[in-house]
This record gives structure tokens, sequence and C-alpha cells, in this order.
């Protein structure tokens, strides 16, 4: 029963692959069969009258390529095991066994093909079946022939590279050994090509002479050669029978040849370093010849990146150009020794001693500077110019920005600096009538003119300074910005005396100057408010205290007057000083009046009116518990009489009271 179900199931599968057919050996002759592997399937079966066939086994026994070359033919042979699934039939059997049948199949390569291609073809095949009954039914299977590839072998033809002396093949390329076609595609797709089309004759050399050169400074001399265009061979004879295995000599490589700037005109490769004498700048392949060639007074210029450390005991001055790194450099306490540095690149670590380095501006970087000098500072080593006091050199922090004068570098090391002359030295203010210079300016106009000023940042050589922001304001008003340009403009000025100021920042660098204007003509008055604390007062009640005024400008000396007219008139009113009391009752106007300044007037307030009662208001006992104090009758006292004192009951503590001899006394002022 189990080998009745696997019929059944490869029966409705109906497509049975074949064990391969019989794979002729790869020759010349009518029986080659090439390489190729034939599988013979079949896709559907059935009898004469309808009903699904059943098959068995299916192998190839033979395939017969001998015809192709002649009339495009391929025969193949084959067994097959058939019946009927329909137990009516008299094809039917119901035990394992089938009925065979050995036949053959001639299919035509119509394309020609078959060479180089893989096949895929399909036919009918009907069996005629001799029954035991006597008489005959047919049974049909439609069958599928592949190959894995095409009957002849396909040859690969690289693309040839000599084409002067031998045969070549213009391109990549398969060829048939069937039909003897060409393919530029290995699955021998596309168009057909003739090998004329693929294959040529040598062409012969095409040279071109080559000079003889001598050797530069990365590349050997060469010998005068020919060299061909096709097959990038060369030759010593113009006629390419001598060829050369070698164009190179054996001459050494040239040395470098240095520009001024110390880079190869030929290979543009930069000198380690020059020496300035007395003549040019003779630049060295290595720091090590560099530095034997230095002399007393000489320069050095490092003009590559430099790992080790450089030692100098001799005056001289060293330059490090822009984009170098010197790694490490060592003054030397010798004597006679004094090593000026101008460094435009970076020199990592810098070390000396004090009178024995001097380091210019320049726009390169320190790592560090040390000085090793016992108990010395790196601002010994900054420039100062000796002739002018004004015009030396800072250490600028790179990490906060900060700029260093020569007497604040205290310390023995400075890092991740720079050094350099201030971006300004001072601040040039110009305007019509503008007198003084680096710094401190004088004006003079009128009242009610229009007056304009220019400020410039200068450089210590006295050059325009670059990239300045300046910021103009009155002397001690510095968060009341005039202007924020170079260029300040005053409409209707008033009259006094101001002072104003010019800032200039640059590279975190600020400086100021200074232009003192003096304006002829009426100043203004001041406007300000006078304040009494309380406008009833007592006889003898000093008044100054209670007085105050507010809005008063540039610090005014305040004077308080007490108004004997209908008007102030400060020359011929009382003035009211500490001492100030008034005698006898009644009202008084008071005012103030402020002293003339350098930008306004000598100005009086609005009076204030005062009114003076017999006594001033009871006073508030200062005792320590609650209690208060019955009407009492003051009398003027004069300083001298008996004080009359009268027995009370006082609070002495929160329970307890005690009697007490008690006098009332009101003092008008400090006693």
């Amino acid at each position: 029963m189990k080998k009745r179900l696997i019929s059944i199931l490869l029966s409705l599968c109906m497509v049975l692959t074949l064990l391969p057919a019989t794979v002729l050996s790869a020759g010349v002759g009518t029986s080659k069969a090439g390489d190729a592997a034939f599988t013979l399937s079949a896709s559907s079966a059935s009898c004469a009258d309808g009903h699904t066939g059943e098959l068995g086994s299916i192998q190839v026994t033979g395939v017969d390529i001998s015809k192709w070359k002649l009339d495009k033919k391929i025969t193949i042979q084959y067994d097959v095991q058939y019946r009927c699934t329909d137990s009516s039939c008299e094809l039917y059997h119901s035990d394992d066994s089938f009925f065979s049948y050995s036949g053959k199949h001639t299919f035509v390569d119509t394309n020609a093909e078959f060479c180089h291609k893989k096949i895929s073809e399909s036919f009918t095949a009907t069996i005629p079946t001799d029954l035991t009954s006597g008489g005959a039914k047919n049974f049909s299977v439609s069958f599928m022939l592949t190959s894995d590839k095409g009957i002849y072998e396909s040859v690969l033809h690289e693309q040839n590279v000599n084409l002067c002396t031998e045969n070549y093949y213009s391109v990549r390329c398969w060829e048939c050994t069937g039909c003897e076609y060409f393919f530029t595609k290995g699955d021998m797709s596309g168009d057909k090509l003739t090998k004329d089309n693929v294959y040529f004759h040598p062409v012969g050399h095409k040279l071109n002479n080559v000079p003889a050169k001598d050797p530069t400074c990365v590349g050997k001399g060469t010998v005068e050669y020919w060299h061909c265009e096709r097959c990038t061979r060369n030759f010593g004879d113009e006629q390419g029978t001598s060829e050369l295995t070698t164009i190179e000599t054996n001459a050494p490589l040239a040395a470098h040849r240095y520009d001024a700037n110390g880079a190869c005109e030929v290979c543009n490769r930069k000198a380690a370093a020059g020496v300035q004498a007395n003549a040019g700048m003779v630049w060295y392949d290595t720091m090590g010849k560099a530095l034997t060639a230095l002399t007393d007074g000489a320069q050095l210029s490092i003009n590559a990146d430099y790992a080790d450390t450089i030692t100098l005991n001799h005056t001289c001055t060293v330059e490090v150009k822009a984009g170098v790194t010197a790694a490490d450099i060592r003054i030397e306490n010798a004597e006679n020794c004094v090593v000026t540095i101008v460094n435009n690149g970076i020199i990592s670590n810098l070390s000396g001693y004090t009178g024995k380095v001097v380091l210019m501006s320049a726009g390169g970087t320190y790592g560090k500077v040390i000085n090793q000098t016992s108990g010395g500072n790196v601002g010994s080593f900054l420039y100062g110019d000796p002739e002018d006091a004004n015009k030396f050199c800072y250490y600028k922090n790179l990490t906060n920005g900060k700029w260093i004068l020569p007497a604040e570098a205290t310390t023995n090391t400075q890092s991740n600096v720079k050094v350099s002359y201030a971006p300004m030295a001072y601040i040039e203010i110009a305007g019509d009538g503008v007198t003084g210079s680096e710094g401190s300016y004088a004006f003079t106009t009128s009242s009610g003119n229009t007056v304009a000023f220019t400020a410039t940042a200068k450089t210590a050589d006295g050059e325009d300074s670059a990239n300045i922001a300046y910021k103009w304001y009155y002397d001690g008003q510095d968060g009341t910005i005039l202007s924020e340009k170079a260029e300040l403009t005053i409409e209707n000025i008033k009259a006094g005396n101001r002072t104003v100021v010019c800032m200039a920042t640059a590279d975190d660098y600020s400086i100021s100057a200074k232009l003192v204007i003096t304006v002829t003509g009426e100043k203004e008055s001041q406007s300000f408010t006078l304040s009494v604390s309380k406008t009833t007062v007592g006889i003898r009640e000093k008044i100054l205290p209670l007085l105050s005024v507010e809005g008063i400008k540039e610090d005014a000396a305040i004077t308080y007057y007490l108004m004997n007219g209908d008007s102030p008139a400060p020359e011929s009113d009382t003035v009211i000083d500490e001492n100030f009391a008034f005698a006898q009752t009644g009202t008084g106007s008071i005012y103030a009046y402020t002293a003339e300044t350098d930008n306004y007037a000598a100005t009086a307030s609005a009076p204030v009116s005062i009114t003076v009662t017999p006594h001033a208001d009871h006073c508030i006992c200062g005792g320590m518990f609650n209690h208060t104090h019955e009407n009492v009758e003051w009398q003027a006292w004069d300083g001298k009489s008996e004080i009359k004192y009268e027995q009370k009951w006082v609070q002495v503590s929160e329970y307890t009271k005690q009697g007490r001899y008690v006098a009332y006394v009101y003092l008008t002022g400090n006693v």
C-alpha cells in the first residue's frame, strides 16, 4: 500500500527529473556531445480514453548529436514506464507493475544555437500498447528535454595587450567551437561576430623617441630610448629590435633646488631649515646640517616640522615659519648668548634664562615658555623698544584672552600664549579745533553748536589698527553710550565743561582716550526737588535734619536757606546750618541752593513753607514697658534753674511698680 501511495504522488506531480543522459566524450566527430548533461521530464500523461496516466521511471538511454553539424538535428533515445490510473481501463494495473516503452525523438535546431545555448525543447510521444484481450490502445506522454549548456565547448579569449608583434583579439570574447561564432557575453547572447570582427594581425610598434635625462632629487636619470605607445615596451634603437629591461642610469639622485621660500622647485619638498649670515639664505635638508652652519649673529629659519630638541648656545635670531611646529627649543646660559625668537608657527616648549631670550611680536603660539633662572620670570623675555618706552610686547593668554604686561608676567612659566605688541598703542582723536595727542585731547566751542570728532586707533608704529570696535561715553557714565562708531557727533551742545571718553577694543584688548570739551555760554539750571520730613516744628527744634533733596547732578554742593524776602536771595538770606532752630512761632519759607558745577549753573529750588509751634509734639517715652504720661504743661527752661521732681509709681517690670521721683524735660536739640 505504501508503494501505491508513492506512485500516486509521483503521478500528481507529473514532472519527473531524470537521471542524466549518457554524456558523449568531448572530441571531434559526428558523435561529439560536448560536456552538456541532458534531463528528460514529463509534464502530463493520459490514455486514449482521456484517463489520467501514471508514470514510473524515465531514463535517457542516448543522445545523438552527430548530425547537428550537417542538418542541425539531435536525436534522443529514452525508456519510460507508464499505466492508466482508472481501474476500468485496460491499461490499468492494480499491483506495482507498469507498461514499458523504448522510444526516440529527433529535434531540429531551427536557429542553429544548440551548439552554444542551453536546450529546452518539448515533444509528445504517442505509445501504442498491445492489449491482452487483443487489439491495441494508445498512451500519450508530454516530455521536456533540457540541457545545462550547449553541446559544444566555448573558449574564452582575453583582449591582447601586445598588438605590435602578435595576432590579437581586440575585445574579450567567447568562441563557440560548434558554429565558430564569437560573442562578447559569457552566456553567448547578443550579436554573433565572425573571427574577422575580433581577431587581427599585428600592427607593428609605434615608437617615440625619449631623450636622455639627468637624475633629479626624486628620480634617477634615464638613457635615450624609444617607447612604443601600443605595447609600452622600451627599445634602445629606433627600429625596435633591441628591447631594454631598464632605462634608468646608476647616477646618484641630484640635490634639492630650493627657492627663496625653502621649497624645492622640483618636488616641492620643504627644506628642514635655512641659515642666513652675510650672504643670502642657504637651505638645508636636515636640521643638523643647518645647526652646524649656524654662526654668531646669523638667522636660523625653521622651515618644516621638527620633533626633536633644538639647542642654541650663541647669539642668533630664530624664525619659526607659519604652519611649522618646533617641538622643543632650549637656549643655554652661555656667555655672550642672546637668542631672539620670531615665532609665526608653533613652539611647543621654549626654555631659557634671563637675559638670554628675547621674544618678538609675531603671529605664532607657544605651548609653554619657561625661565630656568632661579627666581626668574618670563616677563623678562618680552621685547621692549629701547628708544620708545611705549613700544613693548605682551603675552596674550589664549585660554582666557587676557593680555599680560611684562611687569605682570611674574612667574617662571606661561602656557598657551602668543607674543605680540598690543593691537593698539593709543587713540588719535581728530576734529576742527581739537588739540592734544596720544590719548589726551582738548576742545573749546560755544553753546548751541554742533561738533563732530573722529577716533582712529594706532599701533605702536603709528599705523592704523584694524578690526576696531569703538565706544564713546561721558566720563563716569560708561553705561550711557554716545556712539558705537569711530565718529561722534553732538548737536546743540550745551555750555559747561565735560570729558568724553573714547574706548577702542580689538582682540580682547581695550584702550581709551579722553577729550575735555569746554563750551562757553550760559549754563543750564539744575532741576531738583526739596523735601521736608515734616512741615510743623517746634521752637528750638533743629531744622537741618528734616531737609533733603532729590535730582542733584554732578554732586553739586547744597546750602539751605531761610528766605527773608519774597524770593530766594542767597547773598542775604539766613543759612540753615546744623545749629539752626526757630526761636519764635510763626511760618517761614525754606529753599535749597546748589553751587555751580562744570555743566550746571547755581540753582535755587522752589521754597517750602514750614509752621513753627510753641513746642514740638509730645515725645514718646523710651521706657521698656508700656505706659502713658498725663498732659504736661511745658515751660521754657533756661538750663540753669532747679527742676522740680514729683513722686510717681513707675512700672519697672512686667508685674511690678515702684515709686520714683520723675520730672519731664523736652529737649529741642542735642544737649
